[in-house]
């Protein structure tokens, strides 16, 4: 019998930034199953206006900041962050900010939602802006609006599910294949792929990026075989990868 082909399908939006030996035991496949669309529409006086307070410009994730910017390009629209306290989910998304509108930002220590929560619970209140989806993750604009701050929200992007069919056709649904999930709409775009109800039938090891999207599989009656222990994929994928390998 031929031996086993120990594979991982990567349903992230971006190609991961790796390469593996053709010799090597594990086979890496790039099947994204969501796609985003920067076409957003926002009143630039208003933006501006927002951001002239004194305020804390937040951003939930790096489209965030590729949205924040297109729109800028396509409305013509120039922004001043220079000597505002801007705070970003994490690394990543502190790194895009720095390259997309060079400045700084901040981040929490825990790289997540409830990071930033835990964060802004030590800091003195002002309004906050924040740049995110269509439809953002709702735990911190929650937390905002349970704790009384003042907040407004600008959408700059959105996420749209992908009928991947590349990805059914490779999908083996075997322990001998790892999912690995990026964000909530992963999940919900590999459903879509495979014109699944719900995740029960899976045998594959379904792997997470944080807690919001593990809760995702799990609503959906996945068993998690492994969460991330911080949210960084490269990291994520080279200890799958030599994991499986062995």
């Amino acid at each position: 019998m031929p031996e086993k082909i120990n594979q991982i399908i990567y349903t992230g939006l971006r190609a991961p930034d790796m390469l593996l030996e053709p010799d090597n035991k594990v086979k890496l496949y790039h099947h994204p199953t969501i796609r985003v669309d920067y076409d957003i529409k926002l009143e630039p006086q208003k933006v501006q206006d927002v951001l002239s307070q004194d305020c804390y410009p937040v951003f939930l994730s790096r489209n965030g900041v590729v949205g924040l910017n297109a729109w800028m390009q396509s409305s013509q629209t120039e922004l001043s962050f220079q000597g505002k306290p801007i705070w970003s989910v994490g690394k990543q998304t502190s790194n895009e900010i720095r390259s997309t509108l060079g400045v700084e930002a901040g981040e929490p220590l825990e790289q997540n939602a409830q990071g930033l929560i835990r964060l802004f619970k030590t800091i003195k209140p002002r309004p906050v802006v924040l740049f995110c989806a269509e439809d953002p993750r709702p735990d911190f604009p929650n937390w905002l609006k349970e704790s009384g701050w003042s907040y407004k929200i600008f959408p700059v992007y959105r996420t749209l599910l992908v009928q991947n069919e590349d990805l059914a056709k490779r999908f083996d649904n075997s322990p001998n294949e790892s999912i690995i999930f990026t964000s909530p709409s992963t999940v919900m775009g590999f459903i879509k792929s495979l014109n699944l109800t719900d995740l029960r039938g899976v045998k594959s090891r379904l792997i997470s990026i944080g807690p919001s999207t593990s809760e995702t599989i799990s609503q959906f009656s996945g068993k998690l075989y492994e969460e991330a222990s911080e949210p960084d994929i490269r990291q994520l994928l080279k200890q799958i990868i030599n994991e499986m390998g062995q």
